[in-house]
C-alpha cells in the first residue's frame, strides 16, 4: 500500500506508461511531457504543506515534499496546466482512478494555472489522491469529493452519502450503495494518534447543491475494463473555479 502522499511542485518529465511515481511514467500522458512547478513562495508553499497535512492528520500516511525515490508513494504534480500533458481544456485536476481499488504509485495532477490560493490547492490535491485511493465522487456538503461550494474548509467525512457530481448516482465500481470517504481511508490506511475532524453529520446536507457561486465544476468520463488500471478508469476533468482575481474557467 501507497502510505506516502510525496507533493512536487518542482515539476517533472513525464514517460507514457503504466502509473509509477518511481520511474516517472503515467497512463494520463501521451507522449513525453514536461511539467513545470509551481512557482510559489516559501509561504505559499509551507501553507500548502501546512495544509494537506492537516487535512490527511488522520490517517496512518506520509505527507512528504521530499522525494522519496523508490519508496512506494502517491505523488501529486503540482504546478502547469492541463494542456501541458495534451488536454485539450483548462481543468483543475486529473487523476487515474479504478473504482473501489487502488492505483499503486499513481501520479495525478493539480493544475495550479487553473486554481488560487495554497487551501484550495492543497484540496485539489487531496481529492485527486482519493481518487487514487479509489474513492468516488459524493454528493455531500463540505466533502473533499465532492463538487459542494465553499472550496476551501473541506474534508473526508464520517457520513455515509449518495456518489454523484451534480446531482446523486449510484457509486461506480459496485463495491459500495453509499460512500463513506473517511471509513474507507481508514480501513485502508488506518488511523493516526491524532484524530479526525469533521464538520457534522447533517443527513440535510446531502441536498440542494452546487450553489450558484459554485460554477465552473468536475467533468467525468466513465470507462471500464476488469484488470488494467490503464482502461479501468475514471479521468477526473477538474474544471474548477479560478479563485484569482484575474482569471477564471470558463
Amino acid at each position: 500500500m501507497s502510505r506516502v502522499i510525496y507533493l512536487n511542485h518542482n515539476g517533472a518529465m513525464l514517460a507514457p506508461g503504466a502509473s509509477d511515481s518511481r520511474i516517472d511514467t503515467s497512463e494520463l500522458v501521451k507522449t513525453t511531457s514536461y511539467i513545470p512547478g509551481w512557482d510559489a513562495t516559501p509561504e505559499q508553499w509551507s501553507e500548502m504543506v501546512s495544509f494537506t497535512r492537516s487535512i490527511w492528520s488522520a490517517y496512518d500516511v506520509e505527507v512528504t515534499d521530499v522525494d522519496p525515490g523508490s519508496r512506494p508513494h502517491i505523488e501529486v504534480l503540482i504546478g502547469g496546466s492541463a494542456l501541458d500533458i495534451g488536454l485539450s481544456r483548462p481543468v483543475g485536476g486529473f487523476a487515474p482512478v479504478v473504482p473501489c481499488s487502488v492505483i499503486e504509485n499513481a501520479i495525478v495532477f493539480a493544475f495550479t494555472e487553473n486554481l488560487g490560493g495554497p487551501e484550495y490547492i492543497a484540496e485539489v490535491a487531496a481529492q485527486e489522491v482519493g481518487h487514487a485511493y479509489g474513492l468516488d465522487h459524493e454528493y455531500l456538503r463540505g466533502e473533499l469529493m465532492s463538487y459542494s461550494a465553499p472550496h476551501v474548509g473541506k474534508t473526508f467525512r464520517d457520513v455515509d452519502a449518495p456518489c454523484g457530481e451534480n446531482e446523486p448516482r449510484a457509486c461506480a465500481g459496485g463495491c459500495r450503495p453509499h460512500q463513506n470517504s473517511h471509513k474507507v481511508l481508514l480501513e485502508l490506511l488506518g488511523s493516526s494518534a491524532i484524530g479526525h475532524r469533521d464538520q457534522g453529520d447533517d443527513a440535510s446536507e446531502l441536498a440542494e447543491f452546487p450553489s450558484e457561486d459554485a460554477t465552473d465544476l468536475d467533468q467525468a468520463a466513465v470507462g471500464c475494463s476488469a484488470g488494467s488500471p490503464s482502461l479501468a478508469m475514471l479521468l477526473l476533468f477538474a474544471a474548477m473555479r479560478r479563485r484569482s482575481p484575474n482569471a477564471r474557467m470558463r
